[in-house]
């Protein structure tokens, strides 16, 4: 039992690495799409501090954005689908270990 205990136990540590992984590169993303907006809002001010931008300008400085990080967003996508169907494998290989040492501990009885 210790040994299906351990194999769930590691299974579960790998998944919460590369979910933390993942999570990391969504943040990152995102923080790479603000950090542009900021920087062009800035620009705007820098050329006329005393002229607040237009709607039309905050409008394309954030279908900017929102276009940036979906560029980086649909970079992540192709690998956070790879990693369901890891962890997916991951769970069915989990399932048989557990079913086989059950087997296993049957025959022995």
């Amino acid at each position: 039992m210790e040994d299906l205990q351990h194999v769930i136990e590691q299974n579960d540590v790998e998944l919460k690495n590369r979910e933390d992984a993942l999570i990391q590169k969504v943040n990152h993303a995102y923080d790479e799409a603000i950090k542009e907006a900021v920087e062009e809002f800035q620009y705007l001010l820098k050329l006329n501090p005393k002229v607040k931008p237009s709607s039309g300008q905050v409008k394309r400085i954030l279908d900017r954005t929102i276009g940036a990080f979906r560029a980086e967003f649909e970079t992540l996508v192709d690998p956070f689908q790879k990693e369901l169907v890891a962890q997916y494998e991951a769970g069915l290989r989990e399932a048989s270990q557990i079913l086989a040492s059950r087997d296993t501990k049957n025959e022995t009885a």
